[in-house]
């Protein structure tokens, strides 16, 4: 019963924050100062996940207690909301102005940094495609490219000599670093993919409505004698709820990917950013189950209605009818 309040909770409160979102955009420059504070916020996390993994180092480290992780104390959660920071620092990389280009480079420059630090492959792999994606922009500005390719390759750099267990690195077990070996005695998916297995089983004994909110760890512990969650959302959407509420949350993102089509020429920017923050999102989704307990999903998921309609042409994002305060 306490987790399946905590649950409901969770999700309350994102609905709230959305709503608080949604009406207080009123123009397209209120959205861009979202988008502002949003890559803002890139310093001080790297800064709070980089003295964690110094401390770390002082300590004798494992594979978890070296990554960063933030105030979320899950180095996954942290690599995800960098990656929401990513998405979105690529609106300002072709603004005219200045300033805020160079604060959309250097909320890039300390992400990179943050992500890699965290060691999370589900976060890796939502950084290189969003990259991928908005590779165009990044071509535009080879140097900066650049500078980001560096950063990369230090870090592989620095999973190549620990694999090879020179004295500087080999004094710390640092697993997660191993990709280039076998010393790593886990499977790839780190027992994800037994954990999503779990989840399909427990499917298949409520297949109508799933095994209900706050039940999946005592489920799971029953059929595989370990309590774990999916670490799938899908999975665990319909481990809980059955397959209408997935199949709700599969038309959600798909729905909102294409609707950020029908925009305006003059208004594409910030429609981009909010369909690979959907690519993003769905990504995420097979990495882990409790993206709608995370707030600045909420906060992105708020901006899709608003950019849609504000770039199909109205100045106001609720129409000429709306009351202003």
């Amino acid at each position: 019963m306490d987790r399946c309040a905590d649950d409901i909770y969770a999700l309350i409160t994102g609905f709230i924050v959305y709503h608080v979102i949604l009406f207080t955009i009123q123009k397209k420059k209120d959205l861009e100062k979202i988008f502002l504070v949003i890559i803002l916020c890139a310093p001080l996390l790297t800064l709070q996940g980089g003295l964690q993994f110094l401390k770390a180092l002082s300590l004798n480290p494992t594979d978890f207690s070296i990554r960063a992780s933030g105030w979320w104390i899950d180095p996954n959660t942290y690599a995800f909301i960098l990656n929401f920071i990513y998405v979105v620092s690529f609106y300002f990389l072709e603004k005219e102005q200045r300033l805020l280009r160079w604060l959309g480079y250097l909320s890039q420059v300390f992400i990179t940094v943050g992500i890699l630090s965290s060691l999370s492959r589900g976060g890796l792999l939502i950084f290189f495609v969003t990259t991928f994606l908005n590779l165009g922009t990044l071509w535009k500005r080879k140097n900066y490219l650049f500078l980001l390719l560096i950063l990369i390759i230090a870090f592989l750099l620095v999973c190549i000599v620990n694999n090879l267990s020179l004295a500087t690195f080999g004094n710390y077990n640092i697993e997660r670093l191993f990709f280039f070996g076998q010393e790593n005695q886990e499977d790839f998916s780190n027992g994800r993919l037994a954990t999503a297995l779990t989840g399909l089983m427990i499917y298949t004994r409520h297949p109508l409505v799933g095994a209900g909110f706050g039940n999946i760890l005592d489920y799971a512990n029953m059929l595989s004698h370990f309590k774990l969650y999916t670490h799938n959302m899908y999975i665990e959407i319909l481990a809980v709820s059955g397959p209408l509420p997935l199949l709700c949350y599969l038309f959600m993102l798909v729905f909102l990917w294409y609707s950020t089509f029908r925009t305006k020429a003059d208004g594409l920017k910030a429609a981009v950013t909010i369909r690979h923050f959907m690519i993003a999102l769905a990504i995420m989704g097979g990495f882990s189950h409790y993206l709608l307990y995370m707030k600045p999903i909420w906060i992105l998921l708020a901006l899709c209605p608003v950019v849609c309609r504000l770039n199909r042409g109205e100045e106001d994002a609720f129409g000429d009818n709306h009351l202003k305060v």
